[in-house]
């Protein structure tokens, strides 16, 4: 919630925006400072994205395991689509005998972290010829994507893909619940950029009614999400009260402002460093302590085939 004087610089505008919950759409507005606006390349180029040690995680090493258990056998060729910094290609290459293991991505930024065969593109426009790969993977890419370059990417993952596809996105978020202000230019927006939730219709319908599309085969979920029932109203009512501060893992992408914890990490990409909980954080773990809450899967990891493929898994 902003406060009554932050509406007073002439600077802060509201903009509309059309997040994806499910299959229904909804309107957020965000606040934004139109005096030192952030384009989406420049957002992706950011070094502090990439250098957040998410990969390190107990979730993350639980999802990247999942996703290597769905991988068929005959697969030799694989693409990841928006593989950002490398995080699962790099580990398939130390770790997986495949013949040819290719990354894509639009941020250069990204892909100098990348040790595999890597192109930089944009996921609605992939340099590739038709069925090139055995297997085209994108993880933690669709719920990223404005509506025009969703639905050409889920076109151009068919076109590319020859056997299998795997796809991996947070399961039912409440995006609206995610959203956080940015304490330098009190932009509101999801602490992880996503615009759009995806729940067991959408993962069903993903590829629409093609003749050509390929059919949904397994679903596999991994890590976990506790609600907190009344978290959101204990939110808006603590959020009256103090400095909004940003999360450690996010990066505001209206004005690039990061916490202290994502600007070390940038500088050391190689370490993991945690700030100790602000007394803010240890009494809001002590609230959740003590409110009702249920837990769900954090991902679900959707694995397709396209007709008449032996999907035999590792």
């Amino acid at each position: 919630m902003l406060q009554n004087d932050r509406w007073k610089n002439s600077s802060l505008s509201l903009v509309r925006a059309v997040i994806m919950s499910g299959s229904r759409p909804q309107l957020v507005w965000y606040h934004q400072d139109r005096s030192n606006p952030m384009s989406d390349k420049q957002y992706y180029e950011n070094d502090r994205i990439w250098a957040s040690g998410f990969e390190h995680s107990l979730d993350e090493i639980e999802r990247l395991r999942a996703i290597k258990s769905l991988i068929a056998k005959e697969v030799t060729s694989l693409l990841d689509v928006g593989c950002g910094n490398g995080h699962f290609v790099n580990s398939m290459l130390r770790t997986e005998p495949i013949g040819r293991v290719c990354g894509v991505d639009r941020s250069r930024s990204a892909l100098s972290l990348v040790k595999t065969e890597k192109y930089e593109a944009s996921a609605d426009n992939l340099p590739f010829k038709d069925n090139e790969f055995d297997l085209v993977c994108a993880f933690e890419v669709l719920e990223h994507l404005p509506i025009a370059i969703y639905e050409q990417a889920i076109r151009e993952i068919t076109r590319v893909a020859k056997k299998h596809v795997l796809i991996s996105v947070p399961f039912q978020e409440n995006i609206r619940s995610e959203l956080i202000s940015c304490p330098k230019c009190f932009c509101a927006f999801n602490r992880s950029y996503h615009l759009r939730s995806f729940d067991s219709n959408t993962i069903e319908g993903l590829f629409g009614d093609s003749n050509n599309k390929p059919l949904l085969q397994e679903t596999k979920f991994c890590g976990t999400v506790r609600n907190y029932w009344g978290l959101s109203w204990l939110k808006r009512l603590v959020a009256g009260f103090r400095t909004p501060t940003l999360p450690p893992n996010a990066v505001c992408p209206h004005c690039g402002y990061a916490s202290k914890q994502v600007e070390r990490s940038a500088e050391h990409a190689e370490e993991l460093t945690l700030d100790p909980p602000s007394t803010s954080q240890r009494v809001g773990q002590l609230l959740r302590g003590m409110l009702p809450s249920s837990t769900q899967a954090r991902w679900v990891i959707a694995h397709y085939t396209f007709d008449q493929v032996d999907s035999n898994l590792q």
